[in-house]
């Protein structure tokens, strides 16, 4: 733990938050941001059950990247703290390199992207201990949308996660692409949308890009095993998992991440009728997606500290 609290340390910007400790209500956020940003805390400190923290994927119009103030992200603080008011609600901002579809696609950026995830909440635990007293302990709950799940994905099998004193309890992942078909069918819909050149699925060349999808491949096959075997000794600390896909396709370029990419074979999962970027936003609390997300985050929160459920 010391060693990753070391490490977070020395990243720059990586955690922001305001100077009100854990129980003082809404937090208003600047504008912008990397790293971890608290959205939300109970105002009852011993309220405080459980950490959500979004990970959002990369956003269409750059100007609106990691902006608290645009639906992507008002949300959770808008909409999620009613529904779950013993959580302390988070979100994660990375910078991602989107220059070139290679650059899209390169694992070794994913894993600079999950890294600092990573480091973020080690930093997140350490500044928290050093606070009050049993918080290492208290549940994660992730909500990971695209890019944001891959990067889950890879923090979740590293064995640094694991030296963590926490448990993450519960992933939501929304539009996220699974393999190597998935995951080609959403950097072909990313470069679009951010005007890159591309030959669309069938006529890319995809023989540039096969380090990075034999490396995505084997560690989505580590996180399925980890599925599989979850609530067991060796991974209790990852309790249920759920995918959700869109319906829609984007108006403009009629994409869509088809949903055979977007689940996990045994893997509880639901449809949005929304296309991909609007399945994370929500304006109000009747939006029928919104609805499914808060209803399983709720859930969760009951079972907390019972047995697995199948």
């Amino acid at each position: 733990m010391a060693n990753i609290a070391a490490a977070a340390l020395c990243v720059t910007g990586l955690f922001q938050r305001a100077q009100k400790p854990c129980g003082y209500g809404d937090q208003v956020p600047s504008s912008s941001f990397t790293g971890l940003q608290v959205l939300h805390e109970p105002q009852n400190p011993t309220a405080c059950l459980v950490d959500i923290i979004y990970i959002p994927d990369i956003v269409a119009d750059r100007s609106e990247a990691w902006n608290l103030t645009v639906p992507e992200f008002s949300w959770l603080r808008a909409l999620l703290p009613t529904e779950v008011p013993a959580a302390r609600i988070l979100a994660f901002g990375y910078n991602p390199t989107v220059g070139s579809m290679s650059e899209i696609i390169s694992m070794g950026s994913v894993r600079r992207y999950a890294l600092s995830l990573l480091e973020a909440v080690a930093q997140l635990r350490e500044q928290d201990a050093n606070r009050s007293k049993n918080v290492d302990n208290r549940p994660i709950l992730y909500v990971a949308h695209g890019l944001g799940g891959i990067a889950l994905v890879i923090t979740s099998t590293e064995e640094r996660l694991r030296r963590l004193p926490t448990l993450t309890y519960g992933i939501i992942l929304l539009g996220v692409p699974h393999f190597r078909a998935g995951y080609a069918q959403w950097a072909v819909m990313i470069s679009t949308l951010l005007g890159l050149p591309t030959k669309g699925i069938k006529r890319q060349d995809w023989s540039p890009f096969s380090q990075d999808f034999d490396d995505l491949a084997e560690m989505q096959t580590k996180f399925c095993n980890m599925i599989e075997r979850r609530g067991g000794e060796n991974d209790a600390w990852i309790k249920r998992v759920i995918c959700f896909y869109e319906e829609l396709a984007i108006p403009i370029h009629k994409l869509i991440l088809s949903p055979e990419w977007s689940v996990i074979p045994g893997v509880p999962s639901g449809a949005i009728a929304k296309d991909h970027f609007s399945m994370a936003k929500f304006k109000t609390a009747d939006e029928f997606g919104f609805q499914r997300i808060a209803r399983e985050l709720s859930w969760w929160l009951t079972k907390l500290g019972t047995p697995l459920i199948p």
